[in-house]
């Protein structure tokens, strides 16, 4: 039975015994979660990061111009807006087919110097290269070759050109797209991951399938990329001598991938891999279910994931699948719904110059992008105010409370979700987690949604709170969730505080200004995601940094986290 509210506040887990086959799902699978992991896990060699430095928040981004460059016209934007230590250089471009790009050149180091080093980087690879050949010929027929495995498998770190002696770094592209899984047609669940995976399988200009990613391992570098609910994003890292054949490599995928039918099946199989890979994990297993409690034609209630059976659909040939992946590319894979973020060790001129060869082929089919901030308020159905029983994997004792709310993306400057999570997540004297500590109840509690697209897109925000539970706070489970109420009704009553707001918004300021420089690929891939959602200025800063307080927005967010809005999960073994 499911208890509605208010009456769960009244009789909480009095006689409530959901069983999870009630719960609307979707049609393929059930019982499996969204959060689609990178196409695949792959690691780079730990290079040396520069330490903090201290800075101070610079000025005014520049003005909007444009520059000609032949054969192709590029619009330059407003630069944005960076610390004052960082040493990186920026540039912000609108290619004549609308796709944007974000140039990083990190030049603290001298070129000539690089240049210098890069060619001593030649040489000892070169030398590598004869020595291991020599060995090779050395070893054939040797009688230890069990023994003598074991010590080339140790030596082999060793052989690699220690270029973190010097001041070369890696060298990192990546693109977002503006489309994800809500895209994903009714009858092919999953085509928005499955296409991720099928750009990889060659292009007209380089044929050979993988020839990308064999590129890219050759040379010492490494790719990725995810698949989410509005956005795909592809990234990549090589060293400084070969990104330039790397960004025109990269650039294929946007241009003219084949996607060949026969490639088609052992894609499949890997997208169906990783989905096995989510099956244990008890948080994708209720956003799955999660899904499901929206309304009817939302794209959340979708399997976005994709497997073997959703990819293969009844009644639908390969072929006919083959001609729908390729149309799905060309209705969603177009420039004007692109960002692009290149960084190197290379003059901005020099890596617009490389932007503008690669990429200017990229197709405008002039049709804007597919829209869903018109399905407002997908989770106000009955099924939604629901206490939800769920037997996790895992051995523990959880509660999820959550609230879908509307759409934050455009409040980014007030932020009134992260101020909310702020204070609910608090772990000071006086704060929620340390009464339920006290009490034995609580062992931790997270506020606030992870700003991925299931939590965080045009349609809704979520706001989840989530208590792990003693055994005894399992057992006095209702009493922990009047806690978290008496608590948001002091939230309300109080109202919000200038003070804390401008507290929170000095510690992001300080935490922006001394933060540790992230590695080349991780910074492009969060940096191309970013620019397309804020305007250029805010592209370093809009996703981090709180730039204005405004109470009645605040105000309203708190008023919102109300009894009867509240959805919860209650996670434990001994339902």
């Amino acid at each position: 039975m499911r208890l509605a509210l208010p009456q769960l506040y009244r009789q909480l887990l009095v006689s409530t015994t959901t069983l999870l086959d009630e719960v609307p799902r979707p049609a393929i699978l059930t019982g499996v979660g969204q959060q689609m992991p990178k196409r695949k896990q792959t690691k780079s060699y730990p290079r040396a990061v520069p330490g903090r430095k201290q800075v101070k928040l610079s000025g005014v981004p520049a003005e909007v111009s444009t520059r000609v460059m032949a054969p192709c016209k590029v619009e330059l934007l407003a630069e944005p807006t960076k610390s004052s230590s960082d040493k990186k250089e920026y540039r912000v471009i609108r290619l004549e087919n609308g796709l944007r790009a974000l140039l990083i050149s990190d030049i603290a180091y001298p070129l000539d110097k690089l240049d210098e080093e890069e060619k001593d980087v030649v040489e000892e690879e070169m030398e590598l290269e004869d020595e291991e050949e020599s060995e090779s010929e050395v070893e054939t027929g040797d009688e230890d070759d069990e023994e003598e495995d074991e010590e080339d498998d140790d030596d082999t770190p060793m052989k690699r050109p220690s270029s973190g002696s010097t001041g070369l770094k890696m060298s990192a592209a990546a693109l977002c797209v503006h489309m994800g899984s809500f895209s994903d047609p009714d009858s092919i669940p999953g085509l928005a991951h499955f296409l991720e995976h099928m750009v990889f399988m060659g292009s007209k200009k380089f044929p050979e399938e993988n020839s990308f990613e064999s590129f890219i391992a050759k040379h010492g570098g490494y790719d990725n990329a995810s698949t989410d609910t509005e956005t795909t994003v592809f990234y990549f890292e090589s060293p400084r001598r070969h990104f330039h054949e790397g960004m025109d490599r990269f650039a294929q995928f946007f241009i003219s991938p084949l996607m060949k039918q026969e490639a088609m099946q052992r894609e499949r199989e890997a997208v169906d891999s990783e989905f096995q890979m989510a099956l244990p994990s008890d948080e994708n297993r209720i956003l799955q279910i999660f899904g499901g409690l929206s309304k009817p034609g939302h794209p959340m209630a979708k399997f976005m994931w994709g497997n073997l059976a959703s990819l293969s659909p009844e009644g639908m040939s390969d072929t006919e699948l083959h001609s729908k992946l390729h149309k799905f590319w060309v209705r969603h894979y177009t420039a004007q719904a692109m960002c692009l973020t290149v960084q190197s060790q290379h003059s901005l001129d020099t890596m617009q110059d490389w932007v503008v060869e690669t990429f200017a082929e990229v197709p405008n089919n002039g049709q804007d992008r597919e829209e869903f901030s018109t399905l407002s308020n997908p989770f106000d159905t009955p099924q939604f105010t629901k206490l939800y029983h769920v037997i996790p994997v895992e051995n523990e004792y959880k509660i999820d409370l959550t609230w879908a709310l509307p759409p934050t993306l455009h409040l980014y400057k007030v932020k009134p979700l992260h101020y909310l999570a702020w204070i609910l997540g608090h772990e000071g004297k006086g704060s929620l987690v340390s009464f339920l500590r006290r009490k034995v109840w609580g062992l931790s509690l997270t506020a606030g949604n992870a700003g991925d697209g299931f939590e965080y897109n045009s349609t809704y925000s979520m706001f989840p709170v989530t208590i792990t539970l003693t055994k005894e706070g399992y057992d006095n489970v209702d009493k922990v969730v009047q806690a978290v109420f008496s608590f948001l009704d002091m939230m309300a009553e109080q109202g919000p505080n200038e003070r804390i707001y401008k507290e929170i918004q000095k510690i992001e300021d300080l935490d922006f200004a001394f933060h540790e420089e992230k590695q080349p690929s991780e910074n492009v891939e969060n940096l191309c995601e970013n620019m397309q959602f804020y305007p250029s200025e805010r592209y370093l800063d809009g996703d981090d940094l709180m730039f204005q307080y405004d109470p009645t927005i605040i105000r309203e967010f708190t008023l919102a986290l109300t009894r009867d809005k509240v959805n919860i999960f209650l996670r434990s073994k001994e339902i």
